[in-house]
């Protein structure tokens, strides 16, 4: 190659933050993981490089079976947001005294349980409540989906059964509940 040919190309030039102008993001997802595109729903949410700006975001929902079908619109929004308060109730609740794991190794000094919150009592006065209105058959299926984060096919597998209608009938057995949870918690007026 002569030397006349290498001056002749052309370098590209130093980055300059001042000629640059406004800084642009692209925050667009635009490749998922292989199976993932069937958990993917799309949410808004804060724009955390702009104070007041909204955004959409894409939100995985393979480990939230109710996130799941509420974006399927296979539950209404009041189901979703009972489903939602149940979990915290029961998040809450949960807290607290631990049982003693005996296969520990001992230790001198131990730290003291700590004291039930007021929240603590009052999730679980409205969980007494919810588990009254559910029933027996409702809390294990409530607890399968909101607690143990199971689908409908591993809530009909959990039971022996298979195939499509037994995967619609538990669904049609989720609503169930859910409407009972919304009515509990106050959310069957935003029908």
């Amino acid at each position: 190659m002569s030397s006349r040919t290498r001056k002749s190309r052309s370098r590209p030039k130093p980055y300059n933050p001042a000629t640059a102008g406004p800084q642009v993001h692209d925050r667009r997802a635009v490749e998922y993981s292989r199976g993932l595109q069937h958990h993917i729903t799309s949410m808004e949410i804060d724009d955390p490089y702009e104070l007041g700006a909204r955004v959409n975001a894409a939100r995985s929902t393979r480990d939230d079976p109710l996130g799941d079908m509420h974006s399927r619109k296979f539950i209404r929004e009041d189901q979703y947001q009972a489903g939602r308060a149940f979990q915290c109730d029961f998040e809450t609740a949960e807290r607290g005294a631990r049982a003693i794991d005996f296969t520990l190794e001992y230790v001198d000094g131990g730290l003291m349980p700590e004291p039930l919150t007021e929240a603590q009592r009052r999730a679980v006065r409205q969980l007494v409540i919810v588990y009254r209105a559910l029933g027996i058959k409702g809390q294990v299926i409530v607890h399968e989906v909101l607690v143990h984060n199971m689908t409908r096919r591993q809530m009909a597998e959990a039971r022996g059964l298979k195939g499509n209608r037994w995967e619609e009938y538990m669904g049609a057995r989720l609503r169930e509940c859910l409407d009972t949870l919304a009515e509990v918690y106050g959310f069957s007026q935003m029908r």
